[in-house]
């Protein structure tokens, strides 16, 4: 999906900004790779940290509105930190391309300013089974969440290992 994205807006630059934290690393591994195969630029790439993170995605968003002005930023981050980081752009009056793989639904919704994400766009995982949403929402009460069905076939996985007497302690 994201090497899709990449082709029909093919951005010439594009910063990432992800927690320093595999999920996050993976990801922006990922969008490096993607980029040299695509010609996209990388102009910066930022491992950031929970603590204080809001206030590190402000100062970012103005580094990269008044500095490095790349046509994508690539930004992993909780609902309330997208909506920082895209409120912040849009105070500078620049507008990249926004992409995330989590959180934009709620950030929009948080925001009550829809208008100001014409530019955000969110690449989530297809759940393949179709009534996994309404057997998640009859037991949760509320419909599933980013990453919920890959978890949920991660713990059946597990859980399946365990009963079968696999040993964990090993890689591989």
């Amino acid at each position: 999906a994201m090497r899709a994205f990449l082709v029909k807006f093919k951005p010439a630059s594009a910063a990432i900004i992800v927690p320093n934290v595999t999920f996050g690393i993976v990801h922006a591994d990922m969008l490096e790779k993607l980029a040299a195969e695509l010609g996209v630029k990388i102009t910066s790439r930022h491992n950031i940290e929970y603590a204080g993170y809001q206030e590190t995605l402000r100062s970012l968003a103005l580094k990269l509105a008044r500095i490095e002005k790349p046509r994508l930023v690539f930004c992993l981050s909780d609902y309330s930190g997208i909506d920082v980081f895209v409120s912040q752009l849009e105070t500078q009056r620049f507008f990249p391309l926004v992409l995330t793989t989590q959180h934009l639904d709620q950030a929009i919704a948080l925001s009550g300013r829809p208008e100001s994400y014409g530019q955000a766009y969110g690449i989530y995982p297809q759940i393949k089974d179709a009534d996994f949403s309404a057997r998640f929402a009859a037991r949760f009460g509320h419909a599933p969440r980013v990453y919920a069905a890959n978890g949920f076939d991660a713990v059946k996985f597990l859980a399946a290992a365990l009963s079968a007497g696999v040993d964990l302690s090993k890689p591989g």
